[in-house]
């Protein structure tokens, strides 16, 4: 049984286009101001932006012209030589940046005394974060997630204390996002992009998307990934994007960069769910199979046949998210058996644990849709909280489950009736004999009070 919607080329509800805001345009200035954090973050003044003295060809030879990559005119300064021009255009966008990240911050209260708190080390770390040239490079990058949306969303990562969790390596997700800014990067990926990119999904894990490519599963174990180990998550983008093209799961097991995600493709996708999304599909074959992430098909080696089910049976989505997570589950097929899967799902839910679901979400087993794996969120007053990994493709409705739209991020609410009429299976960690029995007798005598007791 595929946990993923079939593969297509239409989406009703996943657009393979984005609308691109575009990006803010600086006024020139003669030379930019530093904001009140003059003195950075580690108490130490911010340095000056070094402006180089303006020099000028003989008056026997023409002006030498700029050389490189056009400016917008905008951009562009009166009056200094090139190389000054271009040294006070990258101060302007640095301090652009600054600004913004310190504006931020001074209108969040509870960031600023959380960062208090911080370690000096940490302090530093983030200083050279926000002041890399990486987000100076990737300032006009035109995508949802820009470097100048990244600034404003830090002070709340910031007051979260997702910026400091730290990985089975003692690492903390800061730790990684820097780590990304200095090292060589696979394909065309930009550290500035990346970085953005992932303080987003850090920030709101509902912006992690599969749009129209049949990833509903891997996207699905993305949204656990960072919405519970962000320091885990940032760690293993961080390898999946190096020029190594070689990473490697909690468990030891290596996980190789999909080389199809590489570049660009129709999906809509951010680059860090397109490298993600591609490398997981291809880890869960193990080999025995090559995800091609261009037309969403996998080729089985030695095979000359493509088969087209971009989707993953029930087994391979359970290794994966014990791969990912570091942690053991239990895949259990639905037989109509609901009260069990009601006590061990509560369960689950209430110790903050991941319940990974497949669902009929079609009634037509050849159509794309026909298998559809989501994320349960709540159990409560007789309505299931999912969340759909079309994110803010999803619009609610009846072409499926009726349901009803929580956000836009893909969160949805089902009744309890029609949640079980359409459930398949799910996927919850390993828990002992003892305890799953233990926990269901609870259920049975006194319900779902018997579960949150304990």
């Amino acid at each position: 049984m595929a946990h993923s919607i079939q593969t297509g080329n239409s989406v009703p509800y996943l657009g393979s286009t984005r609308t691109f805001t575009p990006a803010p345009i600086l006024q020139p200035v003669s030379n930019p101001p530093l904001p009140q954090e003059s003195v950075s973050l580690t108490g130490q003044p911010w340095p000056q932006p070094e402006v180089v003295a303006e020099k000028k060809a003989p008056p026997s030879q023409p002006e030498e012209k700029p050389v490189g990559v056009p400016v917008p005119a905008t951009l562009l300064m009166e009056g200094p030589a090139p190389e000054s021009a271009e040294t006070r255009q990258q101060s302007a966008l640095a301090g652009s940046l600054v600004q913004h990240f310190a504006t931020s911050l001074q209108q969040n209260p509870k960031a600023l005394a959380a960062l208090e708190k911080w370690p000096h080390q940490q302090r530093a770390k983030l200083d050279d974060l926000i002041r890399d040239n990486s987000l100076e490079r990737s300032f006009l990058h035109q995508g949802p997630h820009t470097p100048t949306k990244a600034m404003g969303l830090l002070p709340e990562l910031i007051a979260s204390g997702r910026l400091l969790d730290k990985d089975k390596t003692g690492k903390t997700t800061l730790d990684h996002l820097r780590e990304i800014q200095e090292q060589p990067l696979e394909g065309n990926f930009q550290a500035g992009v990346v970085v953005s990119e992932l303080l987003a999904n850090l920030h709101n894990p509902g912006e992690i998307n599969q749009r129209n490519r049949g990833t509903c599963t891997v996207t699905t174990i993305e949204y656990f990934h960072a919405s519970q180990q962000p320091s885990d998550y940032a760690r293993l983008v961080k390898e999946l994007v190096r020029s190594e093209g070689k990473a490697h799961f909690q468990t030891g097991q290596v996980c190789w960069t999909n080389p199809t995600g590489l570049g660009e493709d129709s999906s809509g996708r951010s680059s860090v769910d397109r490298i993600y999304q591609s490398s997981m599909m291809q880890a869960a074959y193990k080999g025995i199979a090559l995800y091609n992430n261009h037309n969403d098909t996998f080729w089985t080696r030695g095979w000359t046949r493509q088969f087209r089910d971009s989707g993953l049976f029930s087994h391979q989505s359970g290794y994966l998210m014990e791969q990912v997570l570091g942690k053991p589950t239990q895949v259990m097929e639905y037989e109509g058996n609901r009260q069990r899967f009601e006590a061990d799902m509560l369960r689950a839910l209430n110790l903050g644990q991941t319940v990974f679901v497949a669902m009929a979400w079609h009634p037509d087993p050849q159509d794309r849709d026909s298998n559809h794996a989501l994320a349960v969120e709540k159990i409560e007053n007789g309505k299931v909280y999912l969340r759909n990994p079309w994110g803010d493709g999803e619009k609610g409705g009846d072409n499926g489950p009726p349901r009803e739209l929580v956000d836009d991020k893909g969160r949805v609410v089902v009744s309890q009736d029609d949640f079980f009429a359409h459930l398949k299976g799910a996927i919850r960690p390993e828990r002992n004999f003892f305890n799953v029995w233990a926990n269901r007798i609870r259920y049975h005598l006194q319900g779902e009070a018997g579960i949150l007791k304990g």
